[in-house]
């Protein structure tokens, strides 16, 4: 990715730096990279800083050293601000032939001093090799670091997580442990697993991003994240209801074996889905709470909404409904619309650990 010491330093090049806001306009306006933009979608970024002798910091290394400095402090900075603060930062310096030692040095020792996670100087056809003997003194002995590997599969609102193809030089890969950061916010959401499939219920349908940690037992860790779809678990029998014959309409729910055991509520809404109803824990009930949402919470379970409640079986599967009676809905509400949907809670503790897609049911005469 672009930082050029122009974006950050220029045009006096006195490491008078711009604002952090100053250098992501300039870079998003001029080469459309805009960093917190691409952070979600980054496991690392290569800022790409530039340094030499005789150019625009001519052989002040103290200018170099924070001229990257600055760069690996905002770069990192981005990445939280984008909500992906565990994406790696790798400084990569752009070296020149006229590039000495010091200057290496001093490029090095600032990716690491702005907080990159680390640095590769590069330079076409040319490397010398006397680098190597400065950046050695700023890297640590080779190690079997695990490989992070992660397969995805959905079953209604459960994603089946696989790591077993993740490996490591030294442990087999039964010795390995993983945990998830399930919402891609850069916090590990799950305690430490043993490898194998996890099926964990999703906070809601749709696409989301989620990274994986892996441990081996040295303590040495990988990390990968992946974007993954969740399909909606939330349908309707028939999308229509006469409001004089009454009827009933199913909402077949599959939340699929990670919402095995948990309690379900489905509830309902005469007003919209948004902005919904929060739960707590991240947890948002796409419905707008008014007299039919509580209507169908103090009947729940009652023959009007039978089956909206209780606790889902290993199938993870359930059948909520509405049946309404002959009448019992008013004409007032024909060319109207309701709508539906499930919230899922923690069984013993009914904390909130997920929400359906809404469901939408037309009155007809």
């Amino acid at each position: 990715m672009i930082a050029n010491a122009y974006s950050y330093d220029g045009p006096t090049y006195n490491n008078s730096f711009r604002s952090y806001s100053g250098v992501i306009k300039m870079i998003s306006d001029n080469f459309g990279q805009n960093y917190e933009q691409m952070a979600s979608r980054l496991d690392v970024i290569l800022p790409m800083a530039y340094i030499s002798n005789g150019g625009v910091y001519g052989s002040n290394k103290a200018y170099m050293k924070g001229y990257v400095r600055t760069v690996a402090s905002y770069v990192r900075r981005a990445m939280t601000i984008g909500g992906s603060p565990s994406t790696k930062v790798i400084v990569a310096i752009k070296t020149y032939g006229s590039a000495d030692n010091g200057s290496v040095d001093a490029s090095a020792s600032g990716a690491l001093a702005g907080g990159a996670h680390g640095f590769m100087p590069f330079r076409y056809y040319t490397c010398k090799s006397s680098w190597l003997s400065v950046m050695k003194n700023y890297c640590v002995p080779g190690t079997n670091r695990p490989i992070a590997a992660l397969s995805f599969s959905a079953q209604g609102q459960t994603m089946n997580l696989d790591p077993r193809s993740s490996h490591d030089g030294q442990d087999p890969v039964s010795k390995l442990t993983v945990r998830y950061d399930l919402d891609g916010d850069g916090k590990l959401d799950t305690p430490i697993l043993k490898m194998g499939v996890s099926s964990r219920l999703a906070p809601s349908p749709g696409q989301r991003t989620v990274a994986m940690q892996v441990t081996d037992t040295e303590g040495l860790t990988a990390w990968t994240r992946r974007r993954i779809y969740v399909p909606n678990s939330l349908a309707l029998s028939f999308p229509m209801l006469s409001a004089s014959n009454g009827g009933k309409v199913l909402f077949p729910c599959n939340a699929g074996p990670g919402g095995a055991g948990r309690f379900y509520l489905t509830l309902g809404s005469a007003t919209g889905t948004a902005p919904g109803i929060g739960l707590g824990g991240g947890v948002t009930l796409p419905l707008v709470y008014d007299s039919m949402t509580f209507a169908s919470l103090l009947l729940g379970g009652s023959s009007i909404f039978p089956g909206s409640l209780g606790y889902i079986p290993s199938s993870g599967k359930v059948s909520p409904a509405f049946a309404p009676t002959r009448g019992l809905l008013p004409q007032a509400l024909v060319g109207t619309k309701l709508y539906f949907a499930a919230a899922f809670f923690a069984p013993g503790t009914f904390y909130p650990e997920g929400a359906t897609n809404p469901v939408t049911l037309y009155i007809i005469p």
